[in-house]
């Protein structure tokens, strides 16, 4: 063999040579290490990240009292941090009307209101009740209306006139019933002298046919028998329009009535009108020139307000702070894919539009409540803001009324292992079910 040949041989087993602990230990390392790498991932988890929209609202905001007009601040009832009642009048802007008599006023309505209301228009008190020196400035004209319809309905209550037609008709109806009865009375006499006229002209009848009576004798007893039956239609006429009366007069009397009633609606309707456009001109005027408070709690002065201070249309007077303080409402919408694997208790991370959430961080939450049915295909759900409206960077967000962003819902965490795993599994099953087949 030349020494080319040996070299050969020789480099080829130096390169071929596979000592046998390396293959020993070598396939050793190589599950171990495997096993390692199983281990490892089913020790590493990590949850899902399902995708949402958020919109946060703040719930019992101080309410802003804003002057609606142009003017000078007449008088202010309330003091800086005073506790307050819903509906409280804590300043009032300056108007051509006088508070005093507006409020006068507003009495006036009540008793009308409950007045007609209880239908006791028969006990209202005279038309001098309504003042006529009110200073009610662009209400007068609408007081006036008021006052107007207010004295027709009382002078149609209280002029006697129903009373005395009434009256008349009520006598008449009663004299008539007097002059039936007596007519009924003489009808039963005279009906009783036709029965006795009728006796004696059948006597007299035979005392002639006996030839004890003459002829002229029988004649007048038959002359007076259709006498007496002739009066006796004259009656029976004379009762027949004493009832026709009678039917005459209860139709006055209910015609009377009705009018009565139609005439007291119309100005009853009148005056409940006149009295719905006074109150509606009066809210009006309390709306612009009265600055009332909507709810309980404490006033703030957004600044310094005195008497006779100048303000504007449209200018911030006072502030209520509830007596509740102010809360936080996180509401987000997810859709329907992967929405299995959410459930009440998982974190949620808020990214909001108004505030970046690389330079301010994010608000964390969790979900408390879940809609069963989803709308639109969009499930709907609560977040508790874990730190109210602190961020993740430490800094306080003020409270706005409305706040939008993006969220991110963290599901439950799954290993690396389940992650390989699962598609295997569903892989197989497929395969096992369409076997099976």
């Amino acid at each position: 063999m030349s020494k080319i040949q040996l070299r050969q041989v020789y480099r080829d087993q130096l390169y071929t040579y596979r000592p046998m602990w390396i293959l020993r230990w070598g396939i050793t390392i190589f599950f171990v290490f495997l096993l390692l790498v199983i281990s490892v991932s089913g020790f590493i988890r990590y949850p899902d990240i399902v995708p949402a929209t958020v919109e946060i609202t703040t719930i019992n905001p101080p309410a802003n009292l804003i002057s609606k007009v142009n003017g000078k601040i007449e008088i202010i009832f309330a003091e800086e941090g005073e506790s307050i009642t819903k509906g409280q009048v804590l300043a009032i802007l300056e108007s051509p009307a006088q508070w005093k008599d507006m409020k006068i006023l507003d009495h006036y309505i009540t008793v009308l209101e409950n007045t007609i209301g209880k239908d006791s228009l028969s006990v209202i008190p005279e038309p001098d009740f309504l003042r006529n020196d009110l200073e009610l400035g662009e209400v007068q004209g609408r007081y006036a209306d008021l006052k107007l319809n207010y004295t027709e309905l009382y002078n149609f209550l209280h002029s006697g006139l129903f009373e005395e037609e009434v009256l008349s008709l009520q006598e008449k109806k009663q004299v008539q019933k007097q002059l039936l009865l007596q007519e009924n009375r003489k009808r039963e006499l005279l009906k009783a002298q036709i029965r006795f006229a009728d006796k004696e002209y059948q006597r007299d009848s035979i005392l002639f046919v006996k030839e004890v009576i003459s002829e002229s004798e029988i004649e007048q007893r038959c002359q007076n028998k259709l006498q007496f039956q002739s009066s006796l239609v004259d009656m029976e006429v004379n009762i027949l329009n004493i009832k026709s009366s009678l039917k005459q007069l209860r139709s006055d009397l209910k015609k009377i009535e009705l009018k009565h009633n139609t005439d007291r609606q119309e100005l009853t309707n009148k005056l409940l009108q006149s009295t719905h456009l006074l109150k509606a001109q009066t809210e009006t005027w309390k709306q612009n020139y009265l600055i009332t408070t909507p709810i309980d709690g404490k006033v703030s002065f957004t600044t310094y307000w005195s008497k006779n201070q100048n303000v504007k249309s449209g200018e911030l007077i006072f502030s209520v702070v509830p007596i509740d303080s102010m809360t936080t409402k996180a509401r987000l919408q997810f859709p329907i894919q992967n929405s299995g694997k959410i459930k009440e208790g998982q974190q949620v991370n808020i990214k909001l539009q108004n505030y970046p959430y690389q330079e301010f961080g994010m608000l964390v939450g969790h979900l408390s409540k879940i809609s069963e049915v989803p709308n639109e295909l969009l499930y709907s759900a609560d977040v508790v803001l874990d730190k109210g409206l602190i961020t993740s960077y430490g800094k306080r967000l003020p409270k706005v009324q409305q706040l939008k962003g993006d969220a991110e819902i963290l599901t439950d965490d799954l290993s690396l292992l389940m992650r390989f795993f699962n598609p295997l599994r569903a892989i197989f099953d497929h395969r096992l079910r369409k076997h099976n087949q």
